[in-house]
């Protein structure tokens, strides 16, 4: 959310996963903790939980270097898990992804959701969010 639609000035990790070679990236982000002081926490896995089994993948603009590409899933997607794990944290991301969706209504949140993950129960908690945060 920071590095593709600049929704806050900072974030306390960074959601990461599908990275490769596994070992290699998770022993250098521990260098980094401990270079720069963060918790090893930094580079967080726990969203992994939430990818769509057929998730999109788009290139990212945020960063591209010969040793570090950073990839980001498609903004359908990612409304999608936001609504699946139904934070309140994630209201303020939702809001910000139905604008850049374009999505004015409840009733489109719940179509990408369902599109994202048709063979599962749809989060109440997350699809109310997206209610509050739409407007009227």
């Amino acid at each position: 959310m920071v590095t593709e639609y600049d929704a806050r000035e900072a974030t306390a990790d960074v959601d990461a996963f599908n990275y490769e070679p596994h070992g290699a990236v998770e022993r250098a982000a521990a260098l980094v903790a401990d270079e720069m002081g963060l918790p090893r926490s930094w580079l967080n896995q726990q969203a992994s939980s939430y990818v769509p089994r057929h998730a999109d993948w788009r290139r990212s603009s945020s960063f591209d270097h010969p040793n570090l590409h950073l990839y980001a899933i498609a903004p359908e997607h990612l409304l999608a898990m936001k609504v699946q794990a139904g934070r309140p944290t994630d209201a303020e991301d939702i809001a910000t992804l139905c604008r850049e969706l374009g999505i004015t209504s409840a009733q489109e949140v719940e179509r990408v959701t369902r599109a994202a993950y048709p063979d599962e129960q749809l989060s109440a908690r997350g699809l109310a969010l997206a209610r509050d945060v739409l407007p009227s």
